[in-house]
């Protein structure tokens, strides 16, 4: 839709890209559903897919986390980049929700579909090893995680 504006109320100037209306979506899955505060890449189904918006300023939250956001190209598939998490897992829930946004300003509300589990690595035990690689990890430290199965590599 085409968007003008005026400063004196009688010479309109058209907005370049000009204005798009879309229904807000809704998230339906979220994967991984338990996240490290150091971030990581989130896959999101998301129903009102519009991959062909033309402002399209795909957006992520998690908290007060902004990441980016990439909607596939004919797809209901969103990637949301995070990078390190404003958050500290010792004092605050570990629950949190991730929220998207199709132009950066309006997020989805937060629904059982949306929450994850944030955690944090506080200390490894040894935190070296030789490099022939045979040093096992005995103890990990964690900040909002148990009874969770961790692959190292």
């Amino acid at each position: 839709m085409n968007l003008f504006y005026t400063l004196n109320g009688i010479d309109f100037n058209q907005v370049f890209g000009g204005f798009t209306y879309y229904k807000q979506p809704n998230i339906t899955s979220v994967a991984p559903r338990v996240f490290p505060k150091t971030g990581a890449t989130l896959q999101v189904q998301v129903s009102e897919a519009k991959s062909d918006l033309p402002n399209l300023n795909a957006t992520c939250k998690i908290g007060n986390t902004i990441g980016k956001g990439y909607l596939l190209k004919g797809s209901n598939l969103m990637k949301c980049q995070f990078w390190e998490l404003d958050f500290d897992p010792a004092t605050q829930s570990t629950t949190q929700y991730i929220q998207i946004s199709f132009n950066g300003y309006h997020f989805t509300e937060p629904t059982n579909f949306t929450n994850i589990t944030v955690f944090n690595i506080l200390n490894v035990v040894p935190n070296s090893g030789v490099t022939r690689g045979d040093t096992p990890v005995n103890e990990l430290i964690l900040a909002g995680l148990t009874n969770h199965h961790i692959t190292f590599r």
